[in-house]
């Protein structure tokens, strides 16, 4: 037997057992349906994703050239630290929004495809209803149970792999270690144009109490423990005091 005929012969015999469950044909053609659908919403979301994190990044910007182009920071050694940490929080913050982002286009992808296909399943069901389980022809039946399958696959997808919580505690993740580096700014920023290099005993406190708060902060968020090396900072408390 030739190679074609061999070939032609399989086609044959798949589409007459295709005409005789067509069932298979209307679950594949909804696969692929559902297929092309969520990958469609997965690119939509994040191109919006994208716009947001653009935003984000030129809003961390202005205060990011502001410490940036300070130098007189670096002479103060508490000031430096918690700068140091400003932009270690940075690669954290990437990091929370890239798992958010991720998480967001699977949830909103398969909700919103879930929700269509459950209302089509519905449409079919209604129809169904009015001649009959026993009635309906095949083809209608498998694009009920198709439809009612992916719907309810795609509605409980982002809740039996925890994907909905995920997406919440990393933005909230997000949020946080953002206010964190508000916060740094806030403490460091009166010393940006500060003559002198020298602090006196209450900013040196109030510098290392923000250091320890944000240290808790993105210990909390990040399951990250920033050591801040106890010795060297005692040290570095001692220098402070001492050179007031």
């Amino acid at each position: 037997m030739k190679k074609t005929d061999w070939i032609l012969n399989k086609l044959d015999r798949l589409n007459q057992f295709l005409k005789l469950h067509p069932e298979i044909v209307i679950f594949i053609i909804v696969t692929l349906f559902v297929a092309v659908g969520f990958g469609f919403q997965k690119q939509t979301n994040d191109s919006f994703a994208l716009k947001i994190e653009k935003d984000f990044t030129n809003a961390d910007l202005t205060i990011s050239e502001r410490l940036k182009t300070s130098g007189r920071l670096d002479s103060i050694n508490l000031c430096k630290n918690l700068k140091t940490v400003y932009y270690y929080i940075d690669n954290l913050k990437k990091a929370k929004f890239e798992l958010a982002k991720r998480y967001q286009g699977f949830v909103i992808s398969c909700y919103s495809l879930g929700i269509f296909l459950v209302g089509l399943a519905a449409i079919a069901g209604f129809i169904i209803t009015k001649v009959g389980w026993d009635n309906s022809r095949r083809a209608r039946k498998a694009l009920f149970l198709s439809f009612s399958f992916y719907g309810i696959v795609l509605g409980t997808f982002p809740k039996l792999f925890n994907q909905e919580v995920n997406y919440k505690t990393n933005f909230n993740d997000y949020t946080a270690l953002s206010q964190a580096q508000l916060y740094i700014y806030r403490k460091i920023s009166p010393y940006i144009s500060q003559q002198s290099l020298k602090l006196n005993k209450l900013d040196s406190i109030e510098l290392n109490n923000a250091a320890d708060t944000v240290n808790r902060i993105i210990s909390f968020h990040s399951n990250v423990y920033l050591d801040f090396d106890a010795n060297q900072l005692e040290n570095i408390k001692k220098f402070e005091l001492n050179s007031k």
